[in-house]
This record gives structure tokens, C-alpha cells and sequence, in this order.
């Protein structure tokens, strides 16, 4: 299955191998978009984040609500599911990054520290530490059991040629994701700059993928981490393999990037833009194969 999501409030269910719509859930506030979507591991329950404040729990086959969670004093930004499946993570515009229990369906732990919103958070190092980043220019990663900061890292901006940038100007993390080695994440950011960057060793320097002309606000991981995606707001994807090497430059001109994922077998990628389809690409030729219609 692939979910998507966004600015009308609906979460719409797609057959990803045959690109039918199979249906939809809806029960967030009216004229609050859903920010985030993601499923448990056995992918048997659905996660949205919303700006009614809320991360509401489904039952993909029965298509129902399970539970709404509260515990977010602003709209919540990010969801995203701990590998072993269950505890999930989620950060906020009230500055925090919370754990819950998917087993009792409670907040079991707060990270207080950022300033700012927190844009995104997920759970690196096979789920033992945490990494969030927010518009105060940080990028943070926790200790998961105890929420004791491991890394703060504040990046000074970058630029390519003759263009210069002002010594004080900072690059956000915009997205980041988990690889499945247990050890690293990529990141992608507001300066365009993608990275890969060690959750164990603060000591070790980040890998550069590459660069992106506009601001990289989506990022995703192939299942077996041998490739990473970016897109910007300028309506371009890149992919590169997890050397840095460019394998695929995607010109999808409607809108921003908001999001991307790859389908199991990596050969294909999903990507969201704020006009409204869901894109289908092959990944060997960077061609389009399918357009997934339905938000408003």
C-alpha cells in the first residue's frame, strides 16, 4: 500500500502495484491538513500527524479510527514508526519531540531543547537514538531511553561559485531519514545540501551527496540504503547512490517536493507535491508511469 495525504484534510490509500485508489480516511478537524503519514511495520495500522494537534491511529483493512493521541500543544509536524514497531515518534510547532507507546497508545517520553518548531524527527541507530531538527537551525540526536542530548549540530550555510554567504546565515534541516545499517541518516537542507550523517560517532565529518539548486525539503532512503532522494522546492528530484554518485535528475516542475518514498523493490519512487498528484517515477529512467489523482 502507499498512503498520501495533505491540505484537505483526507488520507487516501493507493494500490502501489497497480496504482488503484483502494480508499480513503478522513476524521482530522475541519481545514487542518494532515502533515505526516506512516504505517507500523507489518503495515496493519496507519499513523497520521495533523494540525488539529492531534496523531490519530488506523486500521488499514477495516479502514477505522483506532485512537487519537493528544499531548501536542500546537500542530504536529512529523510521525514516524521505531523499526522494532512499537513506539512511534513525532515532533511539533510547540518545540518538542515526543515517544509513544503503540501499546497503550501514551506519550512514554519528552524531548524538550529545540527553540523552535521541530520540522522532523525519526528514530536512527536501529531505534536507540532519536534525531530531530527545527527552525532554530538545529539538528539534534537523543538518547531514546533517556532523552539525554547526544549530538547538537548547528550548520553554517553553503553556497557553490562566486555566490557568497554571510558567516552568520545557518542552513535548516528540512527532512532527514533513517538507513538501514543501523548507524547512519541523510539529511536534506535548507541551503539544498544533502547529507549522510553518523548517529553514533559525533566525532565522525558528514558524507556530501550533493547539492540541490533550491531548498531540499524531502528525502527518502531505497529499502536497502543503497540510494537516497531528494527533492526541492524548486520541483526537482535528485537520486544518488549512498557513494554520492548522481544517478537520476527528476524535472517534475508542479510545485514543491513535499515528499518522497521508495517502493520495496527500490525501482520505483512516489513523490508528493503541493499541486495536488501523487507521482509514480521509474527510477532506471526517470520517467513518469503514473499520476495518482484525488486530493482536493
Amino acid at each position: 500500500l502507499l498512503a498520501s495525504a495533505g491540505w484537505d484534510g483526507n488520507i487516501r490509500l493507493w494500490d502501489a502495484r497497480h496504482f488503484k485508489d483502494v480508499g480513503s480516511l478522513s476524521s482530522h478537524a475541519d481545514s487542518n491538513f494532515i502533515t505526516s503519514v506512516c504505517f507500523t511495520s507489518d503495515s496493519q495500522r496507519l499513523i497520521s500527524a495533523s494540525w488539529d494537534r492531534s496523531l490519530k491511529v488506523w486500521d488499514v483493512n477495516k479502514g477505522n479510527l483506532i485512537t487519537t493521541m493528544r499531548g501536542h500543544l500546537m500542530p504536529v509536524s512529523s510521525v514516524a514508526v521505531w523499526p522494532g514497531g512499537d513506539k512511534l515518534i513525532s515532533g511539533g510547532q510547540d518545540k518538542t519531540v515526543k515517544i509513544w507507546n503503540l501499546a497503550n497508545l501514551d506519550a512514554r517520553l519528552d524531548f524538550a531543547g529545540h527553540t523552535n518548531h521541530v520540522l522532523t524527527a525519526a528514530f536512527v541507530a536501529d531505534g536507540r537514538r532519536v534525531a530531530s531538527s527545527g527552525l532554530d537551525n538545529h539538528l539534534k540526536v537523543w538518547d531514546a531511553g533517556t532523552g539525554e542530548t547526544y549530538m547538537d549540530i548547528t550548520s553554517a550555510a553553503i553556497a557553490d561559485g562566486a555566490t557568497s554567504v554571510p558567516a552568520e546565515q545557518k542552513a535548516c534541516v528540512l527532512a532527514l531519514a533513517a538507513m538501514p545499517d543501523g548507524r547512519h541518516f541523510a539529511t536534506a537542507r535548507s541551503d539544498g545540501l544533502v547529507e549522510i550523517k553518523d548517529a553514533v560517532d559525533n566525532n565522525a565529518p558528514p558524507q556530501k551527496l550533493g547539492k540541490q539548486a533550491a531548498a531540499a525539503m524531502s528525502i527518502a532512503v531505497s529499502p536497502d540504503g543503497s540510494h537516497i532522494a531528494s527533492g526541492s522546492v524548486g520541483g526537482i528530484i535528485e537520486v544518488w547512490d549512498n557513494h554520492g554518485r548522481a544517478v537520476q535528475t527528476i524535472n517534475v516542475i508542479h510545485g514543491r517536493i513535499t515528499s518522497l518514498a521508495f517502493s520495496r523493490d527500490g525501482k520505483h519512487l512516489a513523490a508528493g507535491s503541493d499541486d495536488g498528484p501523487v507521482r509514480i517515477f521509474d527510477l532506471a529512467t526517470g520517467k513518469k508511469i503514473q499520476e495518482l489523482t484525488g486530493h482536493a
